[in-house]
Order: structure tokens, then C-alpha cells, then sequence
């Protein structure tokens, strides 16, 4: 027995498992919806930054600079550093 385990990315899934059924009849399909873990909303919010990276709007710092901008915006919170 064949077994097959697809996950959908395209409009002609349908037809590419009709044609997989037509090879093998006995053929087991399965479906995995798993967003390893993710839940529907952060999903979709992950999609979004990864847009806007596609896009060219997401600024990236380095370690040092993310540490710096950390203890700045703390300073101004009133914390002693």
C-alpha cells in the first residue's frame, strides 16, 4: 500500500490526488492542517511581518543596537541602568 501524506499549497490539489487515486485506487491520502503549534491568528500576524520583510519595511538591528535601544527606552521608563 501507498501512503501519501499532502500538504495543500495550491488551487489543483484536487486534481493532482484525483490523478494519485487514478495510479494507485488503494492508495491511503492524508491531510495535515498542523501549523506546528501556531494558532490561526498568529499565523496569519507571522505572514503579515514576513510581507512586509518581503516588501523591504521591516528594520533589523543587530544585538548590540537591539541592547542599547533596550536600556534607552528602560531609561526613560525611570530605570536606574
Amino acid at each position: 500500500m501507498t501512503s501519501i501524506n499532502i500538504i495543500p499549497d495550491n488551487s489543483n490539489l484536487i486534481q493532482a490526488i484525483k490523478a494519485v487515486l487514478q495510479l494507485d485506487p488503494k492508495a491511503q491520502i492524508t491531510y495535515d492542517d498542523d501549523l506546528g503549534g501556531l494558532s490561526l491568528a498568529d499565523a496569519k500576524h507571522l505572514q503579515e511581518i514576513s510581507d512586509a520583510d518581503d516588501r523591504g519595511e521591516v528594520k533589523y538591528y543587530s544585538f548590540d543596537e537591539m541592547r542599547e535601544r533596550s536600556k534607552e527606552h528602560l531609561r526613560k521608563l525611570g530605570a536606574s541602568l
